[in-house]
């Protein structure tokens, strides 16, 4: 069981109000269901609880993930900028012999 798991509690979904989970009907096709209710029948949860720990999940990855690209991202610069600084090196003694 993971932190994210062990952090997803009933209460945490309720209204304040009134105490009862807050509904909201979804719509996902057909093959996603299935691919839920397969996961939720090996993990023992029920299928809102299954969606509930992998939207919980997903939102907690999400600054890990971008703070990934954006590393990412400056590492192809990085290399890009390496490489054309070669090439201009490899033009100019080209150019001077």
């Amino acid at each position: 069981m993971d932190s994210v798991e062990k952090s997803v509690k009933w209460s945490h979904y309720f209204q304040m109000d009134d105490k009862r989970p807050m509904p909201y009907p979804l719509r996902m096709p057909s093959d996603l269901r299935e691919k839920l209710e397969a996961a939720r029948s090996k993990s023992g949860r029920s299928l809102n609880a299954e969606i509930i720990l992998r939207l919980e999940r997903s939102l907690s990855e999400e600054p890990i993930q971008e703070a990934a690209r954006d590393a990412l991202k400056e590492q192809i610069k990085r290399e890009i900028q390496d490489e054309l600084a070669e090439l201009i090196r490899e033009v100019i003694r080209n150019d001077s012999g």
